[in-house]
């Protein structure tokens, strides 16, 4: 059995918001959006194989394995639903939520209504091959970047050896796997927004402009003052994002 989509909370509403994580992450990662979200919204969000309850399945090798993964299951989840349907991917997640939304307008154009993207540069901007020379790095290099990053780990963790290989082995994995992203994207349907933080050197304004040119439906760029990782700095900012986004784009399609 499958978890790749994980329902976060109990909500049972009609507008529906999967979350995409970024590396080394999994679904835990967006418990602090829900908090601000009403009980309309349910959230669902995607686990990679070698997170939390897809502990036990080996981790995917190449990047186009795991949109195979997303697409068929957010196709077979909600392909008879007329509900509103958001992707929101933060960091790496925003690639994996941009190629799932491409690989399901494949077949279905209507389902995927908004994407938003969270301190994730257009493709055009990036070099990929970085991320497996950082996977590869050692434990004190790949440390002092990810804590550059922002990457939320509880103080007494980094005290936890064991706590330390456990974050650091999912993130090595996460790393590997987007180095295989080879970005050959068409113009897709649906819209695109992008949230950049302020303070973040990787993926600021002129970092994420570029993601203009492929959406027929370009929303333009929101500033959060912030750095990268403001997904678990300010959940609220971005679940208010999340709602204005979504009942924008519901008001359009009814």
């Amino acid at each position: 059995m499958k978890y790749t989509l994980r329902q976060i909370g109990d909500n049972t509403g009609d507008h529906h918001i999967v979350f995409f994580p970024y590396a080394g992450a999994g679904s835990d990662a967006y418990f602090g959006v829900r908090k601000f979200l009403p009980p309309k919204f349910v959230l669902w969000a995607a686990d990679l194989p070698g997170h939390l309850q897809r502990a036990y399945e080996t981790p995917f090798l190449k990047f186009t394995e795991a949109i195979n993964d997303f697409s068929q299951t957010v196709i077979d989840r909600f392909k008879d639903s007329h509900e509103p349907l958001m992707f929101y991917g933060h960091s790496m997640g925003g690639y994996l939520a941009v190629e799932t939304a491409s690989a399901i307008e494949l077949l279905d154009k209507s389902l995927v209504k908004h994407i938003i993207l969270g301190a994730c540069a257009s493709p055009d901007r990036v070099d990929f091959s970085y991320f497996y020379t950082l996977a590869h790095a050692s434990d004190a290099i790949l440390l002092d970047v990810i804590k550059s990053w922002g990457f939320p780990i509880p103080e007494d963790l980094l005290h936890s050896s064991a706590a330390i290989n456990m974050i650091l082995h999912s993130l090595r994995s996460d790393l590997s796997l987007l180095s295989t992203y080879n970005a050959n994207l068409s113009q897709i349907a649906a819209p695109i927004s992008v949230l950049y933080g302020s303070e973040d050197n990787h993926a600021h304004a002129r970092h994420c402009l570029g993601w203009s040119r492929y959406t027929a439906a370009w929303k333009g760029l929101t500033e959060l003052n912030d750095g990268h990782l403001f997904i678990a700095t300010q959940p609220q900012r971005v679940a208010e994002e999340l709602i204005a986004a979504l009942n924008d784009r519901h008001t359009k399609y009814t």
